[in-house]
């Protein structure tokens, strides 16, 4: 389901709705689009799920890299963007348990890179895990109202925000 994200009020971004979820989009991965007080995405990893398959791309960017702060850098041909750190927990008995995630990235045989995380040692593949990101914020001015950003599937399991 193409989703626009680019646009000047949350809502419009996610199409109108407050939220959109897309359940396992990896095995035992869910993804939720979040248009209040900003747009966030989050990833709800379920028990036993493999933290290691979410791999996501941006087609067309120059690269990819992981800050110091735990951010994400994006260079792109108009400018350079950046997703704000991730915070993380798992809800273990009745307490919220912070669990340090961070962005990691790969290149593929054609050189592309793709992202997804890495977590601490705290982290306890037992219990669902949380991870909570705000989305894209640039550098540069907002593109264009009209530019087709949306979420897209592609070859090798990944998902593409373009």
């Amino acid at each position: 389901i193409p989703m626009p994200i680019s646009s000047h009020s949350a809502e419009a971004r996610t199409g109108g709705y407050r939220e959109m979820v897309y359940r396992e989009l990896w095995p035992g991965v869910d993804l939720r689009f979040l248009g209040q007080k900003g747009l966030r995405y989050e990833f709800r990893v379920k028990p036993g799920a493999r933290l290691t398959a979410i791999r996501l791309a941006y087609p067309g960017i120059g690269d990819l890299f992981p800050e110091a702060d735990g951010g994400l850098r994006i260079e792109t041909p108009f400018g350079t963007m950046r997703d704000a750190p991730a915070v993380a927990y798992q809800e273990i008995g009745r307490r919220q348990v912070p669990v340090r995630v961070a962005f990691t990235v790969s290149r593929g045989a054609d050189r592309a890179a793709t992202y997804g995380f890495v977590a601490g040692r705290s982290y306890d593949p037992r219990y669902p895990l949380l991870i909570i990101t705000p989305l894209v914020r640039s550098s540069q001015p907002e593109p264009s109202r009209h530019d087709p950003h949306r979420l897209t599937t592609g070859p090798s399991s990944h998902r593409f925000l373009y």
